[in-house]
């Protein structure tokens, strides 16, 4: 929805969904479990060598899923969100801030996570963009996001966001892993979970960034950005 100068924000928060938000990673809970540790370990290991792409890393990761629907939400009953999330969450909803989630996951595993941890309000304000999953009894496939490489260039959903206004907003973004370093790219304030791969990439790269332990943090943080903007 386009947006005229007067409702334009003074900045947008765009946040990664697993290992960000999710305290857990989902996609290594379940390909683990399918093809075990090793091999899942050894196509991440490809990918970080450059010699197949992100993209490519999903289908063979993904591919290898043999788990029915049900079967997976058991192996995710104790997987849980940052339980100050729901604050950020809160905290955009009053502001009137543009909440977005630019996940290299799985629709249906995101909207597990939150449909047991948000509110009605809380889940119909935020947008989320990622790949969508298909189950068919015990085989999962992916429907990307978009024909790029990564399978959802997080960053051009950010900008697909940010470009909605005619006054461009700021952007906050907030993510921890190494499919987070193109969206990092697109931020004004960035927020990288302490110790993780996005941290230790700025760190390397000489990248300003903003360590963070939880949510508690962030949303003071936005209080802090919203009064300087």
């Amino acid at each position: 929805m386009a947006a005229t100068d007067s409702t334009s924000p003074k900045f947008i928060v765009m946040s990664d969904f697993d290992g960000t938000i999710s305290l857990d990673d989902t996609g290594n809970i379940l390909t683990d479990a399918s093809m075990g540790k090793e091999r899942r370990e050894a196509i991440d290991n490809e990918y970080m060598e450059g010699k197949i792409s992100f993209r490519e890393l999903q289908i063979q990761e993904w591919s290898g899923v043999n788990l029915t629907w049900e079967t997976a939400v058991e192996l995710l009953k104790d997987s849980t969100i940052d339980p100050h999330f729901a604050g950020v969450v809160d905290w955009c909803i009053a502001h009137k801030i543009p909440l977005g989630i630019v996940s290299a996951g799985l629709d249906k595993l995101i909207d597990l996570h939150f449909e047991h941890s948000l509110t009605k309000e809380q889940l119909e304000y935020m947008e989320i963009f990622s790949n969508k999953l298909i189950v068919v009894g015990d085989k999962w496939s992916i429907r990307f996001a978009d024909d790029s490489e990564l399978g959802h260039d997080k960053a051009a959903s950010i900008k697909k966001v940010a470009d909605r206004y005619e006054v461009a907003p700021k952007v906050v973004f907030i993510g921890d892993g190494i499919s987070d370093v193109a969206s990092a790219k697109e931020a004004d304030y960035l927020f990288a979970k302490r110790g993780l791969d996005l941290d230790n990439w700025c760190e390397k790269n000489g990248v300003k960034r903003d360590p963070f332990d939880d949510f508690a943090y962030i949303t003071k943080r936005l209080e802090e950005i919203s009064a300087v903007l």
